[in-house]
């Protein structure tokens, strides 16, 4: 066994310099990642304000019903009541839904 792997790590579905640069530096995608007072709370915001979700999100993760479940989070059947999201939560659903998409068509090209 290899001293120098931490067993307890969870595996990782991209490169960390990948992610960088696909993700543009644009201050209208990431506005709270520069202003105000640093957040006492590390977790995002979608994991400390809205748990269900984000249990959803994880569990559902890499599949098909990931993308129907975050595309219903953002988008209002007619008729429908909902309080909704701040749009820099909406803006990294949206995100989200992307990587599940690259991830599942990444798959799909083995």
């Amino acid at each position: 066994m290899n001293p120098d792997l931490n067993e307890t790590a969870l595996p990782t579905l991209f490169d960390a310099d990948e992610i960088e640069r696909s993700i543009p530096n644009n201050e209208i995608l990431r506005p709270h990642a520069s202003h105000g007072p640093t957040d006492p709370d590390p977790r995002h915001p979608l994991e400390r304000d809205f748990p269900r979700v984000m249990k959803g999100i994880v569990t559902l993760w890499g599949t098909d019903m990931c993308a129907e479940y975050l595309r219903s989070l953002v988008m209002m059947k007619p008729g429908e009541k909902r309080q909704g999201f701040p749009m820099h939560l909406v803006e990294d659903l949206l995100l989200l839904d992307r990587c599940n998409s690259e991830l599942l068509n990444r798959r799909c090209d083995r």
